[in-house]
């Protein structure tokens, strides 16, 4: 449902002027944009949701939203009643699991996503839709280039890394929470707010080669997907022959770099570590599928991770190695034991975030890692059949809906990359997806993007 601006805009808008109104709600949209993408050290930590500088400013660009919506008198309008039933839901079976499986505290994420949805729904009610994209892409533009210069600071991480490329990925100090593999995630799935133009094409390939050069698969994967959409689906019309060729070629050459880029000829080669990077290989997939099962700097939410050297900086038990532990490590281990972990509690769950704790006790393995690489998986083992019906009623009913008007907004194309992205990786209650689904709920899925076109 499109929600339209109503007289308390208006007045605000003829008091000040249009050109003053429409600033002063850009301005706030694109400080959001930026704070919500900006992490920093943990400020303090309530179970496992840490609260970072992140979150402050995303509170204080929050509360300054909230006012300014107040001011036009526009009147505040709660999210869309199935998310608000769905955070009921969820919060409802996790205070009732709390007696078997102990309080999630991943529950906090989930509202606080829930408060980010609210403000910016409220914000960009009183926007134009296409004014609220082009804040977005300024945004998203501001964005790569903080992640491409953090990188090109520690340019030393990627020559290390490539000197040892089984070793997961480049690890340093990252713009996003939750490593390099985030790192590419996010500016990959914001490339669905770029025009279909030469600018926008020169993002959506940074933001590709960005994900290659960190190794992050995830991340080529949505970025591939965004660009797939801006040049292909966005626009609503029929693509000349010349862009789908385009299409297809940078899609076969981030195929050809994914299958035999440097972590892929580990295995395909037979290339052997250093004796301090033996623990990172062994264990099924590639180095970094175990390493980032047992890391700890990459943090929640990143896939793979960097890996590390030794048994005390993987993740292993002091006096342990990685023949003294049951079960599998890697992404596959963490699967085939949530099938007993399910089995546990089939109907309400273990309890939002609470999942992980279940499979390191059935499994046996000290998994570090605080959900299972897969939200689907995730939301079953963490709210149960009854959790994962309702999730999955919304999912369905967001689908439908966009489909039917060809996934012409942006904000539809970013929550479906996000679903897409969550087969993988993605815990629940990221910030930057509750934003999308504000943008969603506040223009509908029939979204008239901007559209410059590339000729030819």
């Amino acid at each position: 449902m499109v929600m339209d601006q109503g007289k308390g805009a208006d007045l605000l808008r003829n008091k000040l002027g249009s050109n003053r109104f429409d600033a002063v709600s850009s301005i706030l949209l694109f400080l959001l944009v930026i704070a919500l993408s900006v992490q920093g050290p943990t400020l303090f930590a309530i179970g496992t949701m840490d609260f970072t500088v992140g979150h402050a400013l995303v509170g204080i660009v929050g509360v300054s939203s909230l006012a300014w919506c107040l001011c036009s008198r526009e009147g505040l309008q709660f999210p869309p009643a199935p998310i608000t039933a769905l955070l009921g839901l969820f919060a409802v079976v996790t205070c009732m699991d709390v007696p078997r499986f102990g309080f999630g505290a991943t529950i906090f994420k989930y509202v606080f996503q829930y408060l980010v949805l609210a403000v910016s729904m409220n914000l960009m009610r009183l926007m134009e839709p296409r004014r609220a994209e082009l804040c977005i892409r300024v945004s998203a533009w501001i964005v790569l280039a903080m992640v491409l210069g953090n990188a090109c600071i520690h340019v030393g991480a990627f020559a290390e890394y490539y000197a040892s490329p089984w070793d997961g990925h480049p690890n340093y100090e990252t713009v996003f929470s939750g490593g390099v593999n985030l790192e590419a995630t996010w500016p990959a799935m914001l490339g669905v707010f770029m025009a279909n133009n030469r600018c926008g094409w020169a993002y959506l390939l940074s933001a590709i080669v960005f994900a290659a050069g960190v190794q992050s698969r995830a991340g080529l994967m949505l970025a591939v997907g965004a660009f797939v959409y801006v040049v292909l689906i966005k626009d609503g019309v029929r693509p000349s022959w010349k862009r789908v060729v385009s299409t297809v070629f940078v899609v076969l050459v981030t195929a050809v770099f994914t299958i035999a880029g440097p972590r892929a000829l580990v295995m395909t080669t037979g290339m052997q570590p250093s004796t301090g990077d033996s623990a990172d290989v062994a264990g099924g997939e590639t180095g970094s599928a175990v390493s980032a099962d047992l890391q700890g700097g990459a943090g929640t939410g990143d896939i793979e991770g960097s890996s590390a050297d030794g048994d005390q900086d993987s993740g292993l038990p002091s006096g342990l190695s990685q023949g003294d532990l049951i079960g599998t490590p890697g992404r596959k281990g963490i699967w085939a034991a949530s099938l007993q972990v399910f089995q546990d509690a089939p109907f309400f769950g273990h309890g939002a975030g609470n999942a992980m704790d279940a499979v390191r006790d059935l499994s046996g393995y000290p998994y570090r890692e605080d959900n299972v690489h897969n939200y689907p998986l995730q939301v079953l083992l963490d709210f149960g059949l009854v959790g994962f019906a309702a999730f999955a009623a919304v999912v369905i009913g967001f689908v439908v809906s966009s489909a039917r008007c060809r996934f012409i907004s942006p904000f539809s194309a970013f929550i479906m990359l996000y679903l897409v992205g969550g087969m993988v990786q993605f815990a629940g209650g990221e910030l930057l997806a509750g934003f999308a689904i504000a943008g969603y709920a506040a223009f509908g899925s029939g979204f008239e993007s901007t559209k410059s076109v590339m000729r030819g």
